[in-house]
């Protein structure tokens, strides 16, 4: 997966930035990826029980691959089109409902890199340790195969070498399948305790493999074709969209004229306006269209009418400055490429010539 997508990035590099964006099969494949580890969890834990035996420790697997495979997909948020409370809106960096674009990105990573180590490489060590082991046992600690460390020891090199943008997405997709198999492996009814049986039980077995990758790729597909094609354009809501941009266009206008827009960023439109200088995009012609029924929530977030932020693309030099300016459209996925409109998104791209007075102070 991560040649593949590193040689996407060298050969492609739109192709490779539309494919890691949200409703991708990558995506998509993630969330599959944890929801059927969390059903194998949960048949795990059903096992330990079948045995007299406390499931806690899978049954919180299962609950925590359930848990991130929802926050990968914003409980829905972008499917479902439903607009998430205003806290999230003000405190989540991509306005959407979930919990880990709360932390800090820093946060974020250093959590994910204590999960890779705690679960992944310091549990099959300790199991290989008799004392280890010994307490693993008393704590009913279901420890994921020894076989998965290099994955996981992998997984946690890219994050912290990160050699490619995006190399989060792609982590994070590794990640489920290597949880996945872990929960193959704790649900195999034919893994018993050492003494129970005759002889040891080998490797499982490739079809299993096979066929749960098989199933989260098919899942992953099916799902992106599905999420864009339940979402139809409204010729009128898309109209609403068409107006708002333009709207929000002269207030860019006004601010690459002034030099309060931020250059060579790429952000939710509500970033930006908390980037720029002063406070006039805030105060602009957008939010005047409120005295003509647009939502106050809506305006003062920068939201487009499927619940999604107006995104802005700009990059500057002496001479002028370019700034891209859109909307995800009706399938809330981006569609459009670095500088192209693709897809159902609605934007415009524009430019606009620097004043002789501002050029000297650039250059100053």
């Amino acid at each position: 997966m991560i040649a593949g997508f590193s040689a996407l990035r060298a050969l492609n590099p739109d192709l490779y930035y539309q494919h890691v964006q949200e409703d991708q099969p990558l995506e998509w494949a993630t969330f599959w990826g944890f929801m059927v580890a969390a059903v194998f969890f949960i048949r795990a834990a059903i096992l330990e029980r079948e045995k007299r035996k406390l499931p806690w420790f899978a049954a919180g697997l299962a609950a925590f691959c359930f848990l991130v495979a929802m926050e990968e997909i914003s409980w829905g948020q972008r499917v479902l089109g439903y607009s998430p409370p205003p806290y999230f809106l003000e405190n989540n960096y991509q306005q959407e409902l979930n919990l880990h674009n709360v932390m800090a990105t820093s946060l974020r990573k250093q959590l994910l890199g204590a999960l890779l180590v705690l679960y992944g490489l310091l549990l099959p060590l300790l199991k290989r340790i008799p004392a280890g082991d010994k307490l693993l046992t008393t704590l009913q600690i279901t420890v994921p195969s020894p076989g998965l460390a290099p994955i996981f020891a992998m997984l946690l090199g890219l994050l912290i070498v990160y050699p490619l943008r995006y190399t989060g997405k792609l982590v994070e997709a590794c990640m489920a399948l290597a949880f996945l198999f872990a929960a193959l492996s704790a649900a195999d009814p034919l893994i018993d305790e050492p003494t129970e049986r005759a002889e040891p039980i080998g490797p499982m077995p490739w079809l299993v493999i096979v066929g749960a990758l098989s199933l989260v790729i098919m899942l992953g597909l099916g799902s992106a074709l599905w999420s864009r094609a339940q979402l139809s354009a409204d010729p009128a809501v898309a109209e609403v969209a068409a107006t708002e941009i333009r709207t929000i266009e002269g207030d860019l206008r006004k601010l690459v004229k002034d030099g309060t827009l931020s250059c060579a960023q790429h952000e939710r439109l509500n970033k930006m306006a908390k980037l720029s200088k002063g406070d006039r995009l805030r105060k602009g012609r957008f939010r005047s269209l409120t005295r003509r029924g647009l939502p106050e929530e809506r305006a003062e977030f920068f939201i487009d009418p499927w619940s999604t932020s107006y995104w802005v693309r700009t990059s500057c030099n002496d001479t002028r400055d370019k700034v891209f300016l859109y909307s995800f459209g009706p399938n809330r996925g981006r569609d459009s490429s670095k500088w192209k409109l693709g897809g159902d998104d609605i934007g415009v791209l524009f430019r606009v010539r620097k004043h002789e007075a501002r050029r000297a102070e650039n250059k100053r």
